[in-house]
């Protein structure tokens, strides 16, 4: 089963760091991605990396059991 998300290893490798350093990045909220609750898995949203690369601002969405999101923050007129 394909998924459009990247794992911690593959996001590490995008920004050439350690998957131990973009987990405690993650953990700060530096760094938009998903974790949903029950889980201690991170996935990355490509789209959501590159919108973070070229200088927009995260945001902290709670998500249900403990799980969140961070996620650029949406303006208007973007989808």
């Amino acid at each position: 089963m394909s998924t459009p998300y990247l794992t911690v290893e593959a996001a590490a490798e995008r920004y050439c760091i350690t998957p131990r350093t973009l987990q405690a990045r993650a953990a700060r909220g530096e760094v938009p991605h998903r974790r949903f609750g029950g889980t201690r898995r991170l996935l990355f949203d490509p789209r959501e990396l590159n919108e973070y690369d070229s200088g927009a601002e995260l945001e902290l969405v709670e998500l249900p059991r403990g799980g969140r999101h961070v996620r650029p923050v949406q303006r208007e007129g973007r989808p």
